[in-house]
């Protein structure tokens, strides 16, 4: 899915006048950000979809406790207890549920 300018401007206002994304578990950090969003713009499939984690490529991701703590990579080192900028993890979320339901049995499908 092609991030449009019009889908950034929604998330930014999404993030900038709902209170549940003013609030975060840690520092963000840009290199993770960048990281992200370098994974889902090549299209890198989501495999191994749990209710707390995903696999994008190499990375395992946090998908839980959204929008919190969405988003932070288990496996980089020397990253800590670090997030992605609060309009990625509303990408990142939308990007992991359009996939899963792509997945999903025609019969499901609505």
């Amino acid at each position: 899915m092609k991030y449009t300018r019009i889908q950034k401007f929604k998330d930014w206002l999404t993030v900038t006048l709902n209170p549940m994304y003013w609030i975060s578990n840690g520092r963000i950090s840009r290199a993770l950000d960048r990281k992200l969003n370098a994974l889902m713009d090549s299209g890198v499939e989501p495999t191994n979809v749990s209710s707390y984690t995903s696999y994008l490529g190499q990375y395992r991701v946090w998908i839980s406790n959204y929008p919190y703590a969405y988003g932070s990579i288990e496996n980089i080192e020397g990253m800590g207890n670090v997030y992605p900028y609060r309009r990625t993890r509303v990408r990142l979320r939308r990007y992991i549920d359009d996939a899963l339901y792509a997945k999903r049995p025609e019969e499901f499908n609505d």
